[in-house]
């Protein structure tokens, strides 16, 4: 499920090394929970550059989807070890 919310935020670009930097407005970090040193993916979609957080999320509906065709692992029976009655 995809948010359609959207926050506008601005910023003014920076050199970080040999790179060029953008600054994370505070409250864009917190709604998004993102850390300093966090990963993050970094894409251009229609001409507009798109920051997600680099941590996967998951919908059940999909995994269910990947899951389909997988066999179930065999049952795990070592016996008895010790005195537990089986």
């Amino acid at each position: 499920m995809k948010s359609t919310a959207q926050t506008t935020h601005r910023s003014r670009l920076g050199s970080w090394g040999g790179s060029v930097a953008v600054r994370l407005p505070r409250a864009a970090v917190e709604k998004l929970a993102l850390k300093e040193g966090a990963d993050v993916e970094i894409t251009v979609e229609d001409g507009a550059l798109v920051i997600r957080s680099g941590q996967p999320r998951y919908l059940l509906s999909d995994l269910v989807r990947a899951a389909k065709g997988l066999a179930a692992p065999a049952a795990l029976d070592d016996g008895a070890i010790g005195s537990e009655q089986l």
